[in-house]
């Protein structure tokens, strides 16, 4: 595993956090946050095809990464926010994923996070 990643928790969820409208990037509060796991990951896309979603009056385009982390790692939970610290990518750097499933099973050797990117949609 060549990336390096953060994973925090929103204790007090997600109403509070600050989310920037031209990078999309999410602030979690300082004081909200909660650092679970910080080390040696793997993050692949998992899906080429981006997802617009309308919010409001908001679109936004969801894509879809594997962030893969040590077994043996601290439990992570669904909502959890994981920054990118390092990657060969350098445009993958300080990209906010936010946890949207955990894969569990008997034979494996690293946990499996199912992550959303999400970012302001571009209207023409």
């Amino acid at each position: 595993m060549t990336d390096r990643v953060r994973v925090d928790r929103d204790v007090e969820g997600t109403g509070d956090d600050i989310t920037d409208p031209e990078t999309g990037n999410v602030t979690v509060p300082l004081s909200d946050s909660s650092r679970v796991y910080e080390g040696p990951a793997m993050v692949t896309e998992r899906a080429m095809i981006g997802q617009v979603v309308v919010q409001g009056s908001v679109d936004e385009t969801r894509q879809r990464y594997q962030v893969s982390i040590p077994f043996e790692s601290p439990p992570i939970l669904i909502g959890d926010l994981v920054t990118v610290l390092a990657a060969a990518d350098p445009h993958l750097v300080a990209k906010p994923l936010r946890v949207t499933q955990v894969a569990y099973g008997t034979h494996v050797a690293r946990r499996r996070l199912t992550c959303e990117l999400s970012t302001p949609a571009l209207r023409t």
